[in-house]
């Protein structure tokens, strides 16, 4: 059963009632934010659910998630390597903890490189290719000093790309740009995206697994957490200053 979680089907308690109807044995839990209180009710009886490609700390639910932080130490090592300093975050949905920890590490790597972060490099491209398209050309228009735009999803920075191409600033000699997902097409843009490959497909065959493992008595806490890579290829270069 795919049962999307909209407010009047929470209200009368159906995520509840399909356990108790015997509608469903356990629940894989996508698309989730810190303001979906709801799911502690699954922790609150024999109701086997995991949540994926998330967490919630607050709650300690069952969980298989990529290893954002891992991504971001990567990225951001990545270009202060190749001399940025000055590098721009397009984020999205602060009330989902992994989108979170991406612009953590990125406050922190900066940090320990002794950079002070302007609040302006922060924008939000709202995980849209038309928001990383409006995200850019806010960046340009107010922060000129801005060497390299970091995204946290390929689409943010697909439309990086083309707001850049239509101000024929050159990527990746005048502005590095880095995604986060590794979307098919993502190698077939031109130029090609470097970005952080995340392993979805595994996370979700893992997240059913080990809800089959609870439906079947498993009672350890599950918390995995996938490895994620960075794949280099063509939006990325030494900065124009290094």
């Amino acid at each position: 059963m795919i049962e999307q979680a909209k407010p009047e089907f929470i209200g009368e308690r159906k995520h509840i009632e399909i356990f108790e109807r015997r509608y469903v044995d356990g629940v894989a839990v996508l698309g989730t934010n810190d303001n979906q209180a709801w799911i502690e009710d699954f922790r609150k009886g024999p109701y086997p659910a995991i949540i994926v490609d998330n967490y919630l700390e607050q709650w300690g639910s069952d969980y298989a998630v990529c290893d954002y932080k891992s991504g971001a130490v990567q990225v951001m090592n990545y270009l202060l390597q190749l001399g940025h300093k000055n590098i721009a975050m397009m984020m999205a949905a602060p009330e989902i903890r992994t989108a979170r920890d991406v612009v953590d590490v990125y406050r922190s790597r900066l940090d320990e490189a002794g950079v002070k972060v302007d609040p302006g490099w922060i924008v939000d491209g709202e995980f849209t290719e038309e928001g990383g398209v409006r995200a850019t050309d806010q960046l340009l228009d107010t922060h000129p000093e801005i060497t390299a735009i970091f995204a946290v999803n390929d689409k943010m920075a697909i439309g990086a790309l083309h707001s850049l191409r239509r101000r024929n600033i050159r990527v990746p000699q005048d502005m590095s740009v880095i995604g986060f997902d590794n979307l098919a097409h993502a190698a077939f843009v031109s130029p090609s995206l470097t970005t952080v490959h995340l392993p979805l497909y595994q996370v979700g065959a893992l997240a059913c697994e080990r809800l089959l493992d609870r439906i079947q008595g498993r009672v350890e806490p599950v918390n995995e957490v996938l490895s994620t890579h960075l794949i280099v290829r063509e939006s990325t270069a030494m900065a124009r200053s290094a």
